[in-house]
């Protein structure tokens, strides 16, 4: 009689062949190694006054506190939650905890770099007038709807191009996995918390990166150079990839740059 038994790593249903009970079985989703351990049998008797079963917690439950305890714990303990839980993540659960970061930070840097146009904006204009440049060709005075607009924008192009960048130079290396690559990405996504202290160096990127390089090595089992050199890999790729969409966007919008001949 098959053993039906939940997966540890992501809560799928697994039915498993009686002689592989007591043994530990992959599973074929997510790769997590399960006890193939039958159910306990029933307690004999009548049962006590009261007793309604051995007590445990619901498993979406148990899931849903975990993931509300997982931001903390890859940015406090990357090195300890890569080599555990992240390793065994899926997407969907992965973008359950680094998604709203991303919609966080975004908000933080428009507000931010809408306050230094408001400020910043006229003396901007002005020496660029007096250098003899003519007309700035951006507007300086954007709304901050506009700001965000464009904010976001930039973050959505950045969700579909840097994972594929990332994963391009983690496959240069030797790794293999566009899914395990992805929730990497989705989990570093928690260092954008840092957008909203106004800090003078981009440090929410430099500690995603962090995160990435950590994800690297204990999610996909990589070595340090071999990491190292597929998040340089990524970052050289993702700005090819910024500099064409920015081409684009200056064509679309008939930006004229100035003549420095």
């Amino acid at each position: 009689m098959p053993i039906d038994l939940p997966c540890t790593g992501c809560r799928r249903r697994l039915s498993v062949r009686d002689e592989f009970a007591g043994r530990q079985v992959r599973c074929p989703a997510c790769g997590a190694m399960v006890l193939a351990a039958p159910p306990a049998p029933p307690p004999s008797g009548p049962p006590l006054p009261g007793y309604a079963g051995p007590f445990f917690a619901p498993p979406d439950a148990a899931a849903d506190k975990d993931e509300r305890r997982a931001w903390s714990a890859v940015l406090l303990s990357p090195t300890r939650f890569f080599s555990g839980r992240g390793a065994r993540s899926t997407v969907a659960q992965a973008a359950r905890v680094g998604l709203p970061f991303l919609l966080l930070g975004a908000v933080a840097s428009s507000v931010q770099y809408w306050l230094m146009l408001s400020r910043l904006g006229p003396s901007i204009a002005d020496a660029w007038k007096s250098a003899g440049l003519g007309e700035m060709p951006l507007d300086l005075n954007s709304s901050f709807a506009s700001v965000l607009q464009n904010q976001l924008l930039m973050e959505a192009a950045g969700l579909v191009l840097y994972p594929l960048s990332l994963h391009f130079g983690a496959t240069l290396v030797g790794a293999r996995g566009f899914q395990k690559t992805c929730s990497i990405y989705l989990y570093s996504l928690t260092a954008r918390v840092l957008d909203l202290i106004p800090l003078p160096l981009p440090f929410g990127l430099i500690y995603l990166l962090v995160l990435n390089y950590l994800g690297m090595r204990h999610v996909h089992r990589l070595s340090e150079g071999r990491s190292l050199v597929a998040i340089l890999l990524a970052a050289v790729v993702a700005a090819i990839g910024l500099l064409i969409l920015f081409s684009c966007f200056v064509l679309l919008h008939g930006i004229s740059l100035p003549d420095m001949r």
